[in-house]
């Protein structure tokens, strides 16, 4: 049973995140929340296919720290008893865990949780004025094991517009198109990044494109993703990713086109 853990002290925020879930789920089952320190939340999911831990932690415009959870493999959750700083009672809304039984929970995967991470995360920056804190982050054990966690599409297209390619050897080209392919999860969304940035270099060959990333899905890279883009964009361009973030100027409704379009806003 996966559970959003909506670590947010700011309570119109707080109650914009958990709508964007009822949105995102609600239609999949019984939605229910559980309040202990308000305007604080948690929603309960299912799954078959369990995965660990994914995290956002932001800053708010008054410097305060909040983070969103999905707890995952591993972790645990309180459901009833009496929170320790109000000394009150666990509230549940919606129904509780001892009234709804496990199948009756919306079904979700671990793509469903990163997609609505995405979107807090546009949401909270742009409706908010937080500030995400970091990149997108998982648990310990994903990075024990060398994978690199996936970013939202405004962040990978960020990275990969100031990412030069005129003239790429095939091995270059290819390592681009498997960290795009590991940050994005192999989305449609990652897809239009890597094809765009392929467009620039004048050998490019839009079949030869296609297959590739379609090579990607039977063979999935691992040791490599977000954390290669953001490397090879400071490298490229020392500051512009940065100075990016805390514009805060793409939106992942467009893409590739609106960040070159805002780029040149905001960087002249």
């Amino acid at each position: 049973m996966p559970v959003g853990d909506i670590d947010i002290l700011d309570e119109p925020a707080a109650e914009a995140v958990e709508a964007l879930a009822r949105e995102h789920f609600e239609e999949r089952g019984h939605f229910l929340v559980r309040i202990g320190l308000a305007p604080k939340r948690a929603f309960l999911l299912r799954t078959d296919e369990p995965f660990t831990k994914l995290v956002r932690c932001f800053t708010a415009p008054n410097g305060g720290k909040h983070k969103i959870e999905i707890l995952g493999d591993g972790q645990q959750v309180v459901a009833f008893g009496i929170h320790p700083d109000t000394q009150q009672p666990y509230r549940w809304h919606g129904g509780s865990p001892a009234e709804i039984a496990r199948e009756e929970l919306p079904y979700v995967r671990r793509d469903d949780l990163v997609r609505f991470l995405d979107a807090a995360e546009e949401l909270l920056i742009e409706q908010h004025g937080f500030t995400l804190v970091g990149g997108p982050t998982t648990a310990d054990a994903q990075h024990a094991a060398g994978n690199e966690p996936l970013a939202s599409k405004s962040r990978v297209g960020a990275a990969v517009h100031v990412i030069p390619n005129h003239d790429l050897e095939w091995d270059d080209w290819n390592r681009i198109g498997m960290a795009i392919w590991a940050a994005t999860g192999g989305s449609a969304e990652g897809f239009e990044i890597f094809d765009s940035w392929s467009r620039k270099s004048l050998k490019y060959d839009a079949r030869a494109t296609s297959r590739k990333w379609t090579a990607y899905v039977r063979s999935p890279p691992t040791r490599i993703g977000f954390g290669t883009l953001k490397h090879l964009a400071d490298e490229a361009d020392p500051g512009t990713y940065f100075s990016w973030s805390r514009a805060r100027v793409a939106s992942t409704s467009g893409g590739v086109a609106e960040f070159s379009a805002t780029a040149e806003r905001a960087y002249s």
